[in-house]
């Protein structure tokens, strides 16, 4: 995956993306489990705008405790007095929504020179549905035979005299 793919499937600027992965000290390994992370820990920040390592450790928590079942998760504070409650499905919802329209019509600009199809013609012109009887018959051919019969070609084409109908009057 690449950044401008993991910054849509967050909805984020991909600076912001940059920043963030600086400042949680992560590798840029670009991964949808790394993106649904983000997307927790980015609701997790702005919701309760704590810093974002610690976002991004609850919402490691987060996800292990979320039942499936679309229930939101409760996590409590290191000293118990605060539970910060997470409604992990809306989320993931919203992401696998993101994620849906990601793989079905987003595509990145493409690095580097565009490749080059190396495909027979014969091949591709047959999947089109040509008949190709005619073409691969004088193929057989060696070019003495191929040279003589256009010869013949040219010869008759050259006797074929055209014919004026008499202007009727």
């Amino acid at each position: 995956m690449m950044l401008a793919e993991f910054a849509q499937l967050l909805d984020a600027d991909p600076k912001w993306v940059l920043n963030t992965m600086s400042a949680l000290e992560r590798p840029r390994a670009y991964s949808v489990d790394v993106a649904r992370r983000l997307a927790v820990t980015r609701a997790i920040h702005k919701g309760t705008g704590s810093p974002l390592t610690p976002s991004f450790a609850t919402a490691e928590r987060a996800l292990r405790a979320y039942p499936r079942n679309g229930s939101s998760v409760r996590i409590a504070t290191d000293d118990a007095d605060v539970e910060l409650l997470v409604d992990i499905h809306r989320i993931l919802s919203t992401f696998n929504v993101r994620l849906s329209l990601l793989r079905a019509s987003f595509a990145p600009r493409q690095r580097g020179r565009p490749r080059v199809r190396l495909c027979d013609p014969l091949q591709a012109a047959a999947e089109w549905g040509t008949d190709l009887t005619l073409v691969s018959d004088n193929m057989r051919k060696t070019v003495e035979e191929r040279v003589r019969q256009l010869d013949g070609m040219a010869a008759f084409a050259g006797n074929v005299h055209r014919v004026i109908p008499a202007a009727e009057g």
